[in-house]
């Protein structure tokens, strides 16, 4: 078992004996998965989108959402042949003292200057978000 794999045993054997909330902040996407009920994604100190674990996953309306999801290695059978190079995103974090005007995401965006605030299709439950709009 993995130090990883303890330390989250461990949070959910404190939490269901104290029976409170756990907030969990990372970047690991998986471990996301597999211990979240609802999802806040971030950006610059700001919510981006914010639902329930199962649908951001399936319906992520974040421009964010899908350069992450290309960044998780994928693993074949033999795990030193990886069949694609990782994509990153492109760009860097802007400094928090100098945020750009508007989307803070938009100079890293793959398609800047086409978003939108989608609040009415947010669905239940969930949070508006910037998300990229097809042209059309």
């Amino acid at each position: 078992m993995t130090v990883q794999a303890q330390i989250l045993e461990l949070i959910h054997k404190l939490r269901e004996e104290s029976k409170t909330a756990v907030l969990l902040i990372t970047h690991n996407l998986g471990l996301m998965a597999e211990n979240a009920e609802r999802v806040i994604v971030m950006y610059t100190g700001k919510i981006v989108e914010e639902g329930p674990v199962d649908e951001m996953i399936a319906h992520s309306r974040s421009s964010l959402y899908p350069g992450l999801f290309r960044s998780i290695p994928r693993m074949t059978k033999d795990f030193r042949e990886m069949k694609q190079r990782l994509q990153e995103i492109s760009g860097v974090v802007p400094s928090l003292q100098t945020l750009p005007a508007g989307c803070t995401f938009g100079p890293r965006c793959p398609a800047p200057g086409r978003l939108r605030r989608e609040g009415a299709r947010a669905g239940p439950g969930r949070t508006p978000a910037l998300r990229l709009v097809l042209a059309g």
